[in-house]
């Protein structure tokens, strides 16, 4: 990909540092808990509609008229 884009190839030991910070950034990741419990898609509310929806007024508002 690199040479048919017209770029030159990185040097070996920036390839290999690279590597070795992605690993050690993924590592870190690993053990860091962003969340005490899993979130589960059922357990969190509809932001989108608050209060509830019928099915009928979904979609846009000049063919929900309509109805």
């Amino acid at each position: 990909m690199l040479k048919a884009l017209g770029y030159s190839f990185p040097a070996v030991m920036l390839k290999v540092s690279v590597k070795a910070a992605m690993r050690l950034r993924a590592l870190g990741l690993r053990k860091i808990t962003f969340r005490k419990y899993p979130s589960f898609v059922t357990t969190e509310y509809n932001r989108t509609y608050p209060k509830g929806y019928k099915m009928e007024q979904l979609g846009p508002a000049n063919l929900v008229n309509k109805l």
